[in-house]
C-alpha cells in the first residue's frame, strides 16, 4: 500500500475545518447583533438593552414613560403607585403595604422588570432567580431622559420616545433660557412636602432639579441627606414664600391641612394664599416631569407666565 498522501490532500481537511469556525463565527456574532441592543467597546461586544414583551414596572415613572409610548400590552404586573395615579385596573398589582410579592411576581414569568436602586434586597432576591432587573434612580433630568429612551428602546418603540425627548428638551433649554437670568433675590424660597408631615426634599433628588429649573430655591438646599425630614420650628423660621405638596398621595395632606398647622399663619406662603399642591406623576422622571415644571414655574414666578407661553408657543 503507498503511504505516501499527496500533500494537497492534507491540505483538504484543514481548509473544511476553517471553513467551519468561520460560519460559526459569522452566525454567532449574526445571533448576537439579532438578539440584543449593543455597542462595541475595545473590540469586545458590550450589551445595553433587551427588548422585552412581559414587562413588570415597579415604578410609576417606567410606567409613565410605557403608558406615554403606548405600550400597555406589553405590562404583566405594576406597582400600587401607578395603579393609584394612572387608574389601571387590568394589570396585576404586586405590592401591598409597600412591600412586593416575589411569589406573584415570579408567577407572571416576566422578561423584564424595573425596580428602583434604593429596593436593594428586592433586586437581590430578584436576581437570585435569575430575573433580569433594570435598576433605575434618576436624580437629574438628563438621567431621566435617558430612561425615557431606554424603555422605548426595551418596547420597541424608538422613535416615538425619540420624539417625546426631543419636544422635552426643547422645552428645557427654552425654561432655562429664562429663569437662567433671574438674578437670586428673584428667587422664592420653595418648602416642598412629600408624602408625611415635614418630609420635604434635599439637593440631589429629582424634584430639587425640577426647581431649580423653574426659578426656584429650595429650603433644604443645604441638607446632608436627599430625603430630611424638618421639624415645624425649622419652615417656620425659614419664612418660605411657596409651599407645595404632593396631592395624589394616599394620604390626607392638603393646602388647607397644610396652612390650619399651629404658627404657619405666620408663614409668608400661608399668609399670601400660595400654598399650592401639584399630582406626583408632574414631578416624576417619567415624560410629564416637563409640565410639572411649567406648572411650578408659573407659581414661582406668575409675573412670567405669558411670557414663558409664548416662547413655548413658538417652538
Amino acid at each position: 500500500m503507498n503511504r505516501n498522501i499527496p500533500f494537497k490532500q492534507l491540505l483538504i481537511p484543514f481548509f473544511l475545518i476553517l471553513i467551519f469556525i468561520g460560519s460559526s463565527f459569522i452566525w454567532l456574532n449574526f445571533t448576537k447583533s439579532a438578539i440584543c441592543f449593543g455597542t462595541k467597546t475595545k473590540g469586545r461586544y458590550k450589551p445595553d438593552v433587551l427588548t422585552a414583551k412581559r414587562i413588570v414596572s415597579l415604578s410609576s415613572a417606567v410606567t409613565q414613560s410605557i403608558i406615554s409610548l403606548n405600550g400597555q400590552d406589553n405590562l404583566v404586573g405594576i406597582d400600587r403607585w401607578s395603579a393609584y395615579f394612572f387608574k389601571i385596573h387590568d394589570i396585576p398589582i404586586l405590592s401591598s403595604g409597600g412591600s412586593f410579592s416575589i411569589e406573584l411576581i415570579l408567577g407572571l414569568n416576566p422578561d423584564l422588570i424595573f425596580v428602583w436602586r434604593y429596593q436593594s434586597q428586592l433586586i437581590h432576591e430578584l436576581k437570585s432567580f435569575k430575573l433580569r432587573v433594570i435598576e433605575i434612580q434618576p436624580q437629574k433630568i438628563n438621567q431621566a431622559i435617558d430612561l425615557i429612551k431606554k424603555v422605548g428602546k426595551v418596547i420597541g418603540k424608538e422613535e416615538e420616545a425619540s420624539q417625546i425627548v426631543n419636544s422635552i428638551v426643547k422645552k428645557v433649554v427654552i425654561i432655562k433660557k429664562i429663569s437662567s437670568k433671574l438674578k437670586e433675590k428673584e428667587k422664592p424660597l420653595v418648602y416642598f412636602e412629600l408624602y408625611s408631615p415635614f418630609k420635604t426634599i434635599g439637593p440631589n433628588t429629582f424634584i430639587d432639579e425640577l426647581l431649580k429649573l423653574a426659578g426656584g430655591k429650595n429650603i433644604a438646599s443645604y441638607s446632608l441627606v436627599n430625603y430630611p425630614l424638618l421639624s415645624s420650628e425649622y419652615i417656620i423660621e425659614k419664612n418660605p414664600d411657596l409651599i407645595i405638596m404632593i396631592k395624589d398621595s394616599l394620604s390626607d395632606f392638603y393646602p388647607d391641612v397644610i396652612k390650619n398647622r399651629p404658627g404657619w399663619n405666620k408663614i409668608r406662603a400661608v399668609k399670601k394664599n400660595k400654598v399650592f399642591a401639584i399630582s406626583n406623576e408632574l414631578v416624576s422622571p417619567g415624560p410629564e416631569f416637563i409640565k410639572g415644571v411649567i406648572k411650578i414655574f408659573e407659581w414661582c414666578h406668575p409675573e412670567l407666565k405669558i411670557r414663558l407661553k409664548k416662547s413655548l408657543q413658538k417652538s
